[in-house]
């Protein structure tokens, strides 16, 4: 039986506009595990130059022999780039359908459009709030129990939100370890801006499970609430209009 609400759900979904997002969360996964492989690499390079650092401020060694450390890292941080930027477009495609589902499956009163879904990433300032914003709002529309309105009396799942607070963490974090490291007149000054970006990565690493767990969590629901809707509707057929509104 449908969920009670305001309107049944499975009477204003359009089921032909669906479009399983089940394989772009299956790409993101494996993207964002590249990534966490990436900064388990980054990880210990960063742990071995701050290692190097601690020898040259004793005077065990020079400056000048940790210059390897520093071009691997470089190396490690390209690679990082590209993968980010993989999980970037592939993320906002999936999180694009994902969005557009929820009125294909029924779910209505919704704040925000698919296209704005990835225009507020974009947008400076705005983007530390409302990508939260975006995405408590899909995660809570697609559970499957809830109805055309109700969904949104749903309490937001601990998961979003730890998910946006690694995310920001590791972006102010690792941004005030880089100018550290970039302002630094000492070995010790560098020392603190790469403890920074030591502290970044483990943040980021943190934010890409979560974030893996926040995608398999809306690829969960959106499947079921589809099963759903689709056994109910295939209930009506041949039930009189009429009886719709009894």
């Amino acid at each position: 039986m449908p969920h009670a609400s305001a309107a049944a759900p499975d009477l204003a979904a359009n089921l032909r506009s669906y479009r399983s997002g089940h394989t772009l969360a299956r790409w993101v996964t494996w993207l964002l595990l590249a990534d966490c492989l990436v900064d388990v690499v980054g990880l210990f390079l960063l742990i071995a130059r701050i290692d190097a650092l601690r020898q040259v401020e004793l005077g065990e060694r020079s400056l000048a022999s940790v210059a390897d450390d520093s071009n691997r890292l470089r190396a490690v941080g390209v690679v990082g780039g590209l993968v980010t930027l993989a999980i970037l477009i592939v993320w906002l495609v999936w999180q694009h359908r994902s969005h557009a589902n929820l009125r294909a499956l029924g779910a209505g009163n919704l704040r925000f459009t698919p296209g704005w879904v990835v225009g507020w990433w974009f947008i400076p300032f705005a983007d530390f709030v409302f990508p939260y914003l975006t995405m408590r709002e899909l995660v809570k529309a697609s559970e499957p129990t809830t109805g055309v309105a109700d969904w949104a009396a749903q309490r937001t799942p601990a998961l979003v939100g730890l998910w946006w607070a690694a995310f920001l963490g590791r972006t102010v974090i690792g941004s005030i370890g880089r100018t550290v490291s970039r302002n630094a007149t000492s070995v010790g000054a560098l020392l603190h801006g790469q403890t920074f970006e030591l502290v970044a990565i483990v943040v980021e690493i943190a934010a890409a499970v979560l974030a893996i767990l926040i995608v398999h969590d809306v690829d969960r629901r959106q499947s079921a609430k589809f099963a759903r809707v689709t056994e109910y509707t295939s209930t009506l057929v041949g039930t009189p209009v009429s009886s719709f509104g009894a």
